[in-house]
């Protein structure tokens, strides 16, 4: 499954992309992540690993992170996995003016079985992300 998914943000592309990414500032954004922890390089640098750590109504999840490509402020490579699923996702951040930025998310999903759950689900859910994002970042 592939989809894209694009936003305006109304701040400038070094803070938008050096934001996204930035452990401090992703546990204050990411709903019921409590912990990243680095397991090769400085998670967040390109071919690094770790994870992320999340508690949700007293469960706890591990979602492993992997850096693919890193070419920020432009664009930065990232892979979630969880048992059974691979998430591929390419953001892209495009300078619209000093003070806008357009944000891409190209999205690639595979899974070990096929799941019965809707791609308009899927995208919803990483528009929801997204603007979470947004609006955390607008008014940071």
């Amino acid at each position: 499954m592939e989809y894209r998914v694009s936003i305006e943000v109304n701040k400038p592309i070094s803070l938008v992309s050096s934001h996204y990414l930035h452990q401090k500032m992703m546990l204050k954004w990411i709903p019921n992540l409590v912990d990243i922890i680095s397991t090769r390089g400085v998670l967040f640098n390109q071919g690094s690993e770790g994870y992320l750590m999340f508690q949700h109504e007293g469960q706890s999840t591990t979602m492993k992170v992997s850096v693919i490509k890193d070419g920020l402020p432009d664009h930065v490579t990232v892979v979630y996995e969880v048992l059974g699923a691979y998430n591929k996702c390419i953001n892209t951040f495009e300078k619209m003016n000093d003070h806008q930025t357009m944000w891409h998310m190209d999205v690639y999903f595979k899974f070990e079985n096929d799941i019965d759950v809707p791609k308009k689900t899927f995208f919803e859910k990483t528009k929801k992300s997204m603007l979470l994002y947004k609006e955390f970042i607008e008014h940071e």
